[in-house]
């Protein structure tokens, strides 16, 4: 089903308690990909540049087509979606936090 949230609520919480992240143009397409969760990119716009935008990501495949993405849809709610990007690890830093707090001086 889908949950109406309230407007404050970050990215990274919605993902976390999503099922399925459906990404849109968007730089927060990182945050799935962090989050090792199920996902599906989109581009029903069909510019260029976001295809272009999702192989840095290290996204296989961007949905352009209605007709792709019910296809994409009922594969996950079959359990047989396969991972439409490329495991990264080279999207985040490991204990980022106390870096920063570092480079800062704390």
């Amino acid at each position: 089903g889908v949950i109406i949230v309230d407007g404050n609520v970050d990215n990274s919480t919605l993902v976390r308690a999503a099922d399925l992240y459906i990404a849109g143009a968007s730089s927060t397409n990182f945050i799935p990909l962090i989050m090792k969760k199920p996902a599906i990119f989109v581009n029903m716009l069909k510019l260029n540049l976001i295809d272009k935008m999702g192989q840095f990501f290290g996204i296989k495949k961007m949905c352009r087509e209605w007709a792709e993405f019910e296809d994409l849809i009922k594969l996950y709610s079959q359990g047989l979606l396969p991972s439409q990007y490329e495991p990264r690890t080279d999207l985040y830093t490991a204990d980022s936090l106390n870096k920063i707090r570092q480079w800062l001086g704390y």
